[in-house]
């Protein structure tokens, strides 16, 4: 399969590379499907680019790179809906917002993205209240 996005240029895959989000991303409820870019001059930045919509792709990180003691505690929804046999089998992303002057970039820690690779299911969540975490977070202090 092939794809042009205008972020990532042309892009080839198969439909074993696409994760699978039944209730899209918060905010882009049309989109479903969506590639985790691997690119090793960009890491550990993960972009997350959709199938569905090309011009739509999130920039992406495991929040562990920076902050090494981030934990989200995966609720019995979250294993149903991500069909995880046992919570530490599934990756954690963050979206990552990039302006222009890139010391200010900042992490959504508030709703991270949960992902099972066996089963290619994805599904971004919104932490409660009281997570300790914010939905912009400097990377850079």
């Amino acid at each position: 399969m092939k794809l042009l996005s205008p972020a990532h240029g042309d892009l080839e895959f198969s439909e074993t590379d696409i994760v699978r989000f039944p209730e899209g991303m918060i905010g882009f409820p049309d989109s479903h499907r969506y590639l985790i870019l691997h690119n090793p001059e960009t890491d550990p930045f993960r972009p997350l680019q959709s199938v569905d919509i090309p011009h739509l792709a999130f920039v992406t990180i495991d929040p562990r790179v920076i902050w090494k003691d981030y934990s989200v505690s995966i609720t019995v929804e979250d294993m149903r809906s991500l069909e995880l046999d046992k919570a530490d089998e599934v990756t954690m992303l963050v979206v990552v917002i990039l302006p222009e002057d890139y010391s200010q970039a900042t992490a959504n820690l508030k709703a991270p993205v949960l992902i099972n690779h066996k089963r290619m299911l994805g599904r971004q969540v919104i932490l409660p209240e009281s997570a300790p975490y914010s939905h912009h977070e400097r990377l850079l202090r």
